[in-house]
Order: C-alpha cells, then sequence, then structure tokens
C-alpha cells in the first residue's frame, strides 16, 4: 500500500490483545528506506482505540506501507492532522496514564526552567508490552502531565529500552552548550529489523529542550552480557567525572567511568543479592543531620545503603524493601533537581475494560531517617501535592465506636490518620469500597490483600492517597509504603472510622484539587 502523505498523523486502528502482525512503513523510491517497525494487532471484529503515527516529517512524501496480513486486517486506516482524543470515562487525576496503550519503566527524568519532563517505555499499539518506544510527559507541579509527541523509536539496532537524562553544560559531546543528553538500551533482537543485533547502549541528544530527541549515530558502548541495559547516568562533582551504572544480568551491575562522555571504563562490576534490572546510584540526607549516605537501588525496590567514591560502590548493610508488594517497579530519580530527591515509579497496574495499561506513581520526595533499625527511605508526598490540599474535615476522636469523618465526592481524595503512642485493640477505617484494619496488639496494617507489620513503641500515623485505579498507602513517617489498585470507579462515599481500643486518633480528610 502506497499513500502520499498530506497529513500529520496516520490512525492505525487497535484491538485490543489480538494476535500481532508485523507492520513496516518505507520512504518510497527506487532504494526504499525504512523508517518504521511494528507490531499491530490485526483488528478482526472491533476498533477499541486508534494509536496515532506522526508523519509531519514526511508531508508531500509517499510511504509504503507493507503488512504480514491481508490489507484488509488493517481495518479503517485513516490520515489526520490531530492525534485522538483519550477515551471518555474515570482516569487517574494524580497519576499519569497515557492516553492510551502501554506503559511501563519511567526513563530519561529531568528538571529544567520550571519544566518537570518524564520519558517511559511505552507501546502505542497495543496495552500489552512491545514494541518498545519513548513515550513524553510534561508537567510544571508534578500532578498534571500533558503526553507530548514521543520521541524515540526502534529501527536496526533494536527497541528502544530504559534509560536516563543529564545536562550537557559544557558542550563535551559536540552537540551544544546546555544540550540534554540521553542514554538509552537499543535491545537488539528484539524486533525483527534488528534480529541479529545484541543489546549496545546508544545515546540521542535534544538542543529544544527535551520535545525533540536525535540519534547520535557515533555513540555506542559495545555488548557486555547478553542483555546488559538501563543505564543511569550522572556527574559525580567531588571526583569531576560522569558515572554510568548499568545492569550486566542476574544480580550483576557495572559502574563505568568517563571524563569526556566518549570513552568509558567499567571501575567495578559489582553483585547485588537480590537485585535485577534499572539501577540507579543517588546521594540522599539523613534528616535530622548534616550526613548524607549513598544508595544504590534496583528494579524491584530492593535499596543498599553505602559509600560512594566515584569509582566503587559498598554497600554497608544487606538490602531492604523501598516498598512493600510489587506494584511500584523500575522507579528512577530526576536530574536537574536542587534541594531534594525527586523519583518516580511505574505502578503495575492495568484497568480492566481501558484503552491503557500501566500508571506512574506521584512523585516521591525521598530522604532517609534513622530508626532503631539502621537507616531506612522515606517516600514522602511532594510539597506540589501538599499544597492542593483543600481541608474538608478533621476530628480528634477519643471514645470507641464507629465515627463518621467525611463523605468524599467523586473525585481523588486523602486521609490522614495518627493514632497516639501506647495505642492498644484495634481500629478499622472504612474509605468507599475498601477497608483498612490497624491490629495494635500485632503491629499490623491489613488491607484487602496485604499484611504491612510497622514498628512498635511509637505513634502511628497513616496516609492514604485515593485516585482511581491506584491507592497508596504511606505510614510510620512514610518509612513503610504501599500501593494497591483501586477498582471502584466511583470515588464516592463516606469515611468512617471504628474504633475499638482505649486511646486517641486523629483524622484529617483533604480534596485534591
Amino acid at each position: 500500500m502506497q499513500v502520499q502523505i498530506d497529513k500529520k498523523y496516520i490512525w492505525f486502528p487497535v484491538q485490543m490483545g489480538a494476535g500481532r502482525e508485523k507492520v513496516s512503513i518505507f520512504l518510497a523510491g527506487e532504494d526504499p528506506v525504512k523508517l518504521f517497525e511494528f507490531d499491530l494487532p490485526v483488528v478482526s471484529e472491533r476498533v477499541d482505540f486508534y494509536s496515532a503515527l506522526c508523519v509531519e516529517d514526511y508531508l508531500g512524501e509517499t510511504l509504503s506501507i507493507s503488512v504480514d496480513f491481508p490489507v484488509e486486517g488493517i481495518g479503517s486506516l485513516a490520515f489526520f492532522d490531530v492525534e485522538p482524543i483519550a477515551e471518555a470515562g474515570c482516569r487517574p487525576m494524580l497519576h499519569f496514564a497515557a492516553q492510551s496503550g502501554w506503559i511501563n519503566d519511567p526513563n530519561g527524568l529531568f528538571s529544567r526552567d520550571g519544566i518537570f519532563h518524564m520519558y517511559f517505555q511505552y507501546n502505542p499499539y497495543d496495552t500489552k508490552w512491545g514494541n518498545m518506544h519513548w513515550g513524553h510527559a510534561v508537567s510544571t507541579d508534578l500532578i498534571r502531565w500533558k503526553q507530548e509527541k514521543t520521541v524515540l523509536f526502534p529501527d536496526e539496532n533494536g527497541t528502544v529500552f530504559s534509560g536516563s537524562a543529564l545536562l550537557d553544560k559544557e558542550n563535551r559531546t559536540g552537540h551544544g552548550w546546555n544540550t540534554i543528553l540521553f542514554f538509552y538500551t537499543a535491545a537488539g533482537g528484539t524486533n525483527e529489523w534488528s534480529r541479529s543485533r545484541k543489546f549496545i547502549q546508544k545515546m540521542a541528544y535534544s538542543t529544544d529542550g527535551g520535545m525533540t530527541l536525535c540519534k547520535d549515530p557515533d555513540f555506542q558502548i559495545g555488548s557486555i552480557e547478553r542483555e546488559n541495559r538501563d543505564p543511569k547516568v550522572f556527574y559525580h562533582e567531588k571526583t569531576h567525572a560522569f558515572i554510568m551504572v548499568l545492569f550486566l544480568g542476574g544480580n550483576d551491575f557495572g559502574i563505568f567511568r568517563s571524563e569526556s562522555l566518549d570513552k568509558w571504563e567499567m571501575t567495578q562490576r559489582l553483585t547485588l543479592k537480590g537485585g535485577w534490572e534499572c539501577p540507579d546510584l543517588f546521594e540522599l540526607p539523613v534528616e535530622g543531620t548534616d550526613q548524607t549516605c549513598w544508595i544504590f537501588r534496583t528494579a524491584d525496590g530492593f535499596y543498599f545503603t553505602g559509600v560512594f567514591d566515584g569509582f566503587r560502590f559498598n554497600s554497608t548493610r544487606e538490602f531492604q524493601r523501598a516498598f512493600i508488594g510489587s506494584v511500584p517497579y523500575a522507579a528512577q530519580t530526576f536530574s536537574g533537581v536542587s534541594g531534594r530527591v525527586l523519583s518516580v515509579s511505574w505502578l503495575r497496574i492495568s484497568p480492566e475494560g481501558k484503552t491503557f495499561s500501566g500508571i506512574m506513581s506521584v512523585p516521591c520526595v525521598l530522604s532517609l531517617v534513622r530508626t532503631e533499625n539502621g537507616l531506612k527511605m522515606r517516600n514522602s508526598l511532594p510539597l506540589e501535592l501538599i499544597s492542593r490540599r483543600s481541608g474538608r474535615a478533621r476530628i480528634r476522636i477519643s471514645e470507641a465506636g464507629r465515627h463518621n469523618a467525611a463523605c468524599i465526592a467523586d473525585q481523588p481524595y486523602e486521609i490522614h490518620v495518627s493514632f497516639c503512642t501506647g495505642t492498644l485493640g484495634s481500629a478499622c477505617l472504612y474509605f468507599g469500597s475498601h477497608t483498612l484494619f490497624i491490629n495494635f496488639e500485632k503491629n499490623l496494617i491489613i488491607t484487602e490483600k496485604q499484611e504491612i507489620l510497622f514498628e512498635r513503641g511509637c505513634a502511628l500515623d497513616i496516609d492514604l492517597l485515593v485516585d482511581y485505579d491506584v491507592i497508596e498507602l504511606r505510614a510510620q513517617q512514610d518509612t513503610l509504603y504501599y500501593v494497591y489498585e483501586n477498582k471502584n470507579q466511583n470515588l464516592s462515599g463516606a469515611i468512617d472510622l471504628d474504633m475499638e481500643f482505649p486511646g486517641e486518633a486523629d483524622i484529617s480528610v483533604y480534596d485534591i484539587k
């Protein structure tokens, strides 16, 4: 099929979960040039959504669309100057979700000129993993995100796996002063186009503030292990060098060092028991002190405290868990943020029947707090969200029985409950269709699917952030962090606290606007 391009977008119809076949798009001519390749679910029964491919750069050109199935199976292919509008209905309001398609790991997080940029693993053509691109969203307040054009596409080197971003202040790469650099894995062998290639590390750059990314054809770090991937790069001020941490395979990771961004030396290969892919290495403040500690964190939320000298990371204790359960994954910290460390996780939630899959967490502020059991990481809500609280109700409870705290309209909200030190017995918090049970005798917070053990001998605080599709729970100074699915698409309802204990509790309920 050949088409002359006179519109900015080609709309491809998608039937979620249908069998996939390959689509290749060429710039037509005597010697056709392949531009795009992806797997598309073959439409046979219905069109669930349209995925738009931007072809603005080829206006006036003729493109050849080749499909590995009868052309009728491509369905109602369409051409427009605008992208499809996201489906109507209940969508997360405080958590980023793509307009349609699958998202996973956050990539290339950075902040510049008051704008936060979040890139992410993206399959525009289905609500299941595959066709890895880099999607892009921007925000000025960390809460309201606007999805922008897809910035990195699969090519002859493979699909585009995870990576990171940093600012090239001194033009070390020759692409211009203050150019933004993006390091990513070209996953060879993950598409037909790259069948015989290996996983390598590549670089792209942006000279327009991160809106457009250009692949650097000259930058490459060759394959070390079969699926080495997920480069996180930052500048280490004390030793004046760029550092890259890379997943190698199994529980092995590599630390690389470069003073010029073109030649890299592996200064350490380390094994972190339990650690797996998407490494991040960063320094955190210890609250209440002038001390800091280095953290090596992996995708599953395992984190290791230790010392980093610009060459080697030495862990000072076994891993701890940054979160409870398996919903958050592949968290990454932002570059370009001063005064605090911000992080976003992919939330592995796939709402049934919706045209998007995967949600991002609300960005967390990371810090360390010293406890009787050593240093623990806090995952706290950012000031940008706290400032959007609108007080709905606050009551103090000092007697047993069921107490109504508030009734909520159909919108996101936050509940904060504090129990005084020495509280005995149990309590039950009811919100919407959910129940949270607290057993003070066994030191347990119990949700529908998870038991969370809290420390004895201090006051207990619990914070619940309730959005469409997702609930974030924080407790005990944000050192306990658990995320679970909210399948109740109507957020309206009463918030009650049933007290069965001697003691006191404060409960505050906020609308989040």
